[in-house]
């Protein structure tokens, strides 16, 4: 299970999906709150803490928490046609998010980007230049 951020609307099911399988590795931004953690691990699950980019799994990446305020990850793959990156809502950024992938990655293709861009009330110039 990895977390993006520490909103409910992207925490508050966790709770639930750990009472019918808690056995699993919950992967979330070190900025999480003590407890938080602690609710994690008393459900049985295994509280992994990340901080910076790294290897989940082979092929299989997380960037790491960064931005300011609203503190965020995102999760990236590596696939046969280029990276698929996984965002919550991209609060420091899509593009910042897409840049520390290539970084991770060593300026591999991005192929996909899905998830939430926060880009509502953007006008359509801006949304056009982000996308490019």
């Amino acid at each position: 299970m990895v977390l993006s951020h520490i909103h409910g609307d992207h925490t508050g099911g966790l709770q639930r999906f750990l009472e019918k399988k808690s056995r699993v590795a919950v992967y979330l931004p070190d900025s999480f709150s003590g407890s938080f953690k602690q609710v994690v691990a008393s459900l049985g699950a295994r509280v992994e803490a990340v901080f910076g980019p790294r290897e989940l799994f082979s092929g299989v990446y997380t960037t790491g928490e960064f931005g300011n305020g609203i503190r965020e990850q995102a999760l990236a793959f590596r696939t046969a046609t280029g990276f698929v990156v996984i965002t919550g809502c991209a609060h420091p950024g899509i593009v910042k998010m897409v840049r520390k992938v290539k970084e991770i990655s060593g300026g591999e293709t991005v192929y996909l980007v899905i998830g939430g861009f926060h880009l509502g009330g953007e006008p359509p110039f801006r949304i056009g230049s982000i996308a490019d």
